[in-house]
């Protein structure tokens, strides 16, 4: 064989060799940690296994069109997991750099990074001057004499009674949005904490007076480029973004919800929606957790800043950072944030002792949330959980002391029944919106309620059991996500926080408890109801005109049983998270306003009518019906305009 002949057939061999030994190569290199790494722990592994089971099954089932999953560790990013599909259409595989969700309320965190980095400029003195000490064109009015402070505002802390529809057309003419839609204060504040949407627009709008910049402007020139977030979008772009994602139900894919659009109005206001990629997020997340001198947009002394617990209710209760909520289980802190918005729902979390984050967000096809057309299948088994579910399922490997102890982890007592529990029983309502005027209605119409009732040896708070006293007054344990704290008030009453949800639970007086308004409701309805029995003077038959009104209002009464019905099964927005004896009430009071006039119209006229032969008990009866009537309608006047007004 010639020379030239021997090597090219070296040449093959060695060719066939390499080409043989390179998947070997991969899967060798799959397998061990890139140089320089550290070892995958047992913490990355919960968090694998946690989004899968989680947020994989959700997809794998058909409940949710998309999902996605990214953890960073240790200034790099540990992995990311994405499941199904952008949008309905195009059929294009969810993409963790190209592929942008919307942040909604997650746009908060960049509010405390500008804040942040206006105290470390010397632009801002200190978190605890009055906000209106750096708005030109607006002030915040005062609370009980209290100047309100930029630390309570970006703790939820200023005592706002409840929140406010977004600034729409008037985002553009700040002054003007915040004077009409200032909520007034339910608290003094800095003493309990309620979520609301008020303080950020206005702290935004702070960042934008400050700096003589739009907000968004701001963002993307101080925060946005310099960490090379390239496909972070605020609320201001004109363009179509062709891979953003459609939440859709993979079973029908014609149902669908489609996200809010951009506005582009380039104004002071956080309005509009976020929009990012899971990249750019992890980028995010890595320089909140980056150690010393990694970049300059956040810095140390900004990051202890913004992730002190300035808030809490209790040593165990609801805390909150700047604009981070703060889930505590001992000394052991994860700060986090979510989003939730039309067809998706995000969240970050961030654990500053394993230097660890995740950023997650699913495809959240649920009606109270989302707008959906009328052929949508309302199957439970077709849409995922409640968004609390998910978050706290996603949060359990930052809690799992057990596998990975973290320091400050707490030990729980066992489940021993204590008869000093007993005083912890009963209904809680949420305070906010419980102080004066329509805010009054709003509470009665539509409650956020807490349930504590016994469970063997533990409480059940809303259905959730295994919570046990892990502190005086505080109660919590192995597995679950959220701690709760009862604290006595200023009146020496007892009031509930948790460290999920931000708000502050007090027992219901008369007028407040949702469980005393529908059984008054229901006496002045059979009282009306009953009018067909008046014994009147057959000869004068008032009992027809009586009996028409029954009628009327029975056939009324139908029609709201059917309206109950037909919403609830749709999940209108009216009918979401309310008690199912107030969804009766809203419907019925709207319905059966026409009724009710007929019917003190007939009460009328037959008080007009020669009262002859009346007996004593018809007597009385006709009384009884005059004043149920007057004051039915009266009730259902109110509570039926103001339950459908479109400020509820």
């Amino acid at each position: 064989m010639s020379r030239k002949r021997l090597i090219a057939a070296w040449r093959v061999l060695v060719w066939l060799i390499g080409a043989a030994a390179c998947p070997l190569t991969v899967v060798a290199a799959e397998a061990q940690p890139t140089a320089g790494a550290a070892p995958s722990g047992v913490f990355e592994e919960l968090v694998r296994k946690q989004t899968d089971a989680t947020l994989g099954a959700l997809v794998r089932e058909g409940r949710s069109s998309f999902a996605v999953a990214i953890l960073v560790r240790d200034g790099s990013t540990q992995f990311a997991r994405t499941y199904g599909l952008e949008n309905p259409w195009s059929q294009t595989p969810f993409s963790v750099d190209s592929t942008l969700v919307d942040l909604n309320s997650i746009e908060k965190l960049f509010i405390a990074v500008a804040i942040a980095q206006l105290v470390e400029q010397r632009v801002i003195g200190s978190i605890d001057d009055p906000v209106n000490r750096y708005l030109k064109h607006y002030q915040l009015p005062d609370a009980f004499g209290h100047a309100v402070t930029i630390r309570e505002l970006a703790t939820h802390s200023a005592g706002f009674n409840g929140s406010e529809l977004g600034p729409g057309p008037m985002a553009a003419d700040p002054p003007r949005f915040f004077q009409k839609r200032f909520p007034g204060y339910f608290s003094n504040p800095g003493h309990h904490a309620s979520y609301d949407e008020f303080g950020p627009y206005l702290l935004a709008y702070m960042v934008s007076e400050l700096t003589g910049m739009p907000f968004a402007r701001y963002v993307e020139g101080s925060i946005l480029r310099p960490l090379g977030m390239s496909h972070t979008f605020l609320g201001v772009q004109h363009e179509p973004f062709s891979h953003r994602v459609v939440a859709f139900q993979p079973k029908s894919p014609r149902n669908m919800a489609t996200p809010i659009p951009l506005k582009p109005v380039d104004a002071a206001l956080a309005d509009g929606p976020a929009i990012a990629s899971a990249g750019d997020m992890a980028k995010f997340m890595i320089a909140l957790l980056a150690p010393p001198g990694a970049q300059a947009v956040i810095t140390p002394s900004m990051r202890a800043l913004i992730f002190q617990v300035y808030q809490s209710e209790g040593d165990w209760g609801g805390a909150h950072a700047l604009l981070f909520s703060a889930l505590r289980t001992g000394e052991h802190v994860i700060f986090h944030h979510g989003g939730i918005g039309p067809g998706i729902a995000c969240e970050v979390t961030l654990d500053l002792t394993r230097d660890s984050g995740t950023f997650f967000c699913y495809g959240s096809a649920r009606a109270q949330y989302d707008r959906v057309n009328r052929w949508f299948n309302h199957d439970p088994a077709l849409l995922p959980p409640d968004f609390v579910q998910i978050q706290k399922a996603m949060q359990q490997p930052f809690l799992d002391c057990t596998r990975e102890p973290v320091a400050g982890c707490p030990r729980y007592p066992p489940p021993v029944w204590t008869e000093d529990w007993k005083r912890y029983l009963g209904l809680y309502v949420a305070s906010a919106g419980h102080h004066r005027g329509t805010a009054q209605f709003f509470a009665l119409l539509y409650p956020r309620t807490m349930a504590i009732e016994r469970n063997d040896g533990s409480l059940r708070f809303n259905g959730i059991t295994g919570y046990v006293e892990i502190a005086p007054g505080s109660f919590g344990g192995p597995g679950l996500a959220e701690t709760f704290s009862f604290i006595p008030d200023a009146a020496g009453e007892l009031v509930l926080s948790g460290s999920e949800d931000g708000a502050v639970f007090a027992r219901p007086h008369l007028l407040d408890n949702p469980r005393v308004w529908p059984r008054m409701l229901a006496v002045l309805v059979a009282l009306a109801m009953s009018g067909g029995l008046l014994v009147l003077a057959p000869r004068h038959r008032p009992d027809i005109l009586a009996g028409s009104s029954i009628l009327l209002y029975g056939s009324v009464l139908g029609c709201g049983l059917a309206a109950i019905y037909i919403f609830h099964a749709f999940q209108g927005p009216y009918f979401t998270g309310v008690l199912w004896p107030l969804i009766m009430l809203r419907v019925t009071a709207f319905l059966t306003i026409p009724a009710c006039a007929r019917l003190l119209i007939n009460a009328y006229r037959i008080s007009q009518k020669p009262r002859v032969g009346i007996t004593r008990f018809g007597k009385m009866h006709f009384n009884l019906i005059c004043i149920s009537s007057i004051l039915m309608v009266a009730c259902l006047m109110c509570v039926g305009l103001i339950s459908f007004s479109p400020f509820s």
